[in-house]
């Protein structure tokens, strides 16, 4: 048997700047992606060098898409719409409904921000955050709402 985690229940919140800071909740979220940490390589060859040579470099937390049912109303949907505009970065929370929580805590620079509209379908947003630092994972934070 399987012991496989719905998804259902995960959640993104926006950080409000507070200290502490609360992370409140972007509802009507369709799907997300995760920071995926990455490390390039950097070639290190030198004319002494008798193969190749590597060294790890700097993490990248790559950059998560999130999409949902767009709600004009909704004031964390507009600052998700304000910050792509005028280019601000936030700190975001996502939480996964694993036992224990499973979490991370990252700031996202906004790279794109969008509608889809389509005949005969609700209107949706799509969101595009560029990780900046390093991602916090943590099995202690919640997502307020």
């Amino acid at each position: 048997m399987t012991n496989a985690v719905l998804s259902a229940g995960s959640k993104i919140g926006i950080g409000d700047g507070a200290s502490p800071e609360v992370f409140n909740k972007i509802p009507e979220v369709l799907s997300m992606t995760t920071p995926e940490t990455s490390r390039p390589t950097v070639d290190v060859t030198s004319l002494d060098s008798t193969a190749k040579e590597y060294i790890s470099g700097l993490k990248d937390g790559g950059s998560i898409e999130l999409s949902g049912n767009w709600v004009a109303s909704n004031t964390y949907h507009q600052l998700l719409k304000t910050n792509a505009s005028a280019g601000t970065a936030a700190t975001f929370l996502i939480t996964l409904p694993t036992s224990p929580v499973t979490a991370v805590e990252f700031t996202g620079t906004p790279e794109a921000f969008g509608f889809s509209v389509e005949p005969d379908s609700q209107i949706t947003f799509s969101a595009t955050l560029k990780v900046s630092g390093d991602p916090d994972w943590t099995t202690s934070a919640t997502v307020t709402g």
